[in-house]
C-alpha cells in the first residue's frame, strides 16, 4: 500500500477520521488549560570574608574575596543536599544551586522553577535562608570564631518570574498527536478489513482472480460449445477449419450429379481377361 492508497482509505473512512481529529483537538485544548506553565525565578548570593580575617585597618570586604571560591563550592554541595531542598523537589519544584560560571568571584546562583509565581517566590526565599544557615553551621562545626566566619548576602533577586511554556507545549502536543495518530491507524485498519470482506473469496478448484469461470464466460453456451466463428470447424471434416473455408466452399458451384455418375463409371477399370461379346 502506497501513500495514495492510504489517503484514499482515510477519505473513505471520513466518519472515523473527522471525529477522531476533533477529539484530538479537544484533548489538546483540555491539556493546555489543565497544565499550568512553569514560573522560574533566580537569586544571586555572594560570600564575604569575616571582619576578623581582614588586615588591620581594612574595612572593604569586597577587596578580599579571592580565596572564597572553594568555600562557595562547599556551600553549594551542602545546600543542595539539605532536607528542605529535597522536600521541595519531591513536591514537583525544580531547584538548581550552582556557582556563577560567568564571574570569578564567590557567587552562587539559586534558580527555582515552580508551577505558580507565588510558589516560586516562597521557595526561592526559603532556599536562600537555608544557604545562610548551612554556611553558619559548617563554620560552627569547625570551631571558627564568629568574627572570622564567612558571611553570605543576597545581591540580586529577580523581580518577576519568567513564564516557561515548554512543559505545557510538550504535554499538549503529546496528547494531541497521540490521539490523532491512533485515529489514523484505526481508520486505515478498518478500511483494510472492510475491503477484504468485500472481495469474493476463491474456493477450492475455482479459477484464479482475473479469469472467468466457464459458467461465467459469455462466449460459451450452456452446453460448453464456443460460439466464436473463428473456431468453428468445417462440416467437410476438416478439423479446426476456419469459417471462411466453409464460405468458399459454398461459393464454388457444385458439379451435376449425373455428370459425376458418368465420370465415376468412366473411371471404373475393366476386369482383366474380359472378352468383348458384342457383335
Amino acid at each position: 500500500m502506497n501513500l495514495l492508497d492510504a489517503l484514499r482509505g482515510l477519505i473513505r473512512r471520513w466518519y472515523i477520521v473527522v471525529p477522531g481529529l476533533v477529539l484530538a483537538a479537544a484533548a489538546s485544548i483540555f491539556v493546555w488549560i489543565d497544565t499550568p506553565p512553569d514560573y522560574e525565578r533566580s537569586a544571586s548570593l555572594l560570600l564575604l570574608p569575616g571582619q576578623g580575617v581582614l588586615p588591620e585597618g581594612a574595612t572593604n570586604q569586597y577587596l578580599y574575596m579571592g580565596g572564597l571560591g572553594p568555600v562557595a563550592d562547599v556551600v553549594t554541595r551542602a545546600v543542595g543536599g539539605e532536607g528542605l531542598v529535597q522536600a521541595y523537589r519531591e513536591d514537583g519544584a525544580e531547584i538548581d544551586i550552582a556557582r556563577d560560571a560567568s564571574g570569578t568571584g564567590p557567587l552562587m546562583v539559586v534558580t527555582v522553577r515552580a508551577t505558580s509565581e507565588r510558589a516560586a517566590v516562597d521557595i526561592l526565599d526559603a532556599v536562600a535562608e537555608q544557604a545562610v544557615v548551612t554556611l553558619d553551621q559548617l563554620q560552627a562545626e569547625q570551631g571558627v570564631r564568629p568574627a572570622d566566619r564567612v558571611t553570605m548576602t543576597t545581591i540580586a533577586v529577580a523581580q518577576e518570574s519568567e513564564i516557561l511554556q515548554r512543559s505545557r507545549l510538550v504535554a499538549t502536543g503529546t496528547i494531541g498527536l497521540g490521539v490523532a495518530l491512533v485515529t489514523l491507524i484505526l481508520a486505515s485498519v478498518i478500511d483494510g478489513v472492510l475491503i477484504r470482506r468485500r472481495r469474493p473469496r476463491r474456493g477450492k478448484g475455482e479459477e484464479p482472480s482475473g479469469t472467468l469461470a466457464p459458467e461465467d464466460d459469455p462466449d460459451q453456451d450452456a452446453d460448453g460449445d464456443d460460439d466464436d466463428p473463428r473456431l468453428l470447424g468445417d462440416e467437410r471434416g476438416d478439423e479446426w477449419a476456419p469459417m471462411w473455408a466453409d464460405e468458399d466452399r459454398h461459393e464454388r458451384p457444385r458439379p451435376d450429379s449425373r455428370s459425376s455418375e458418368a465420370t465415376t463409371r468412366q473411371r471404373v477399370p475393366e476386369p482383366a481377361g474380359r472378352v468383348d461379346d458384342r457383335p
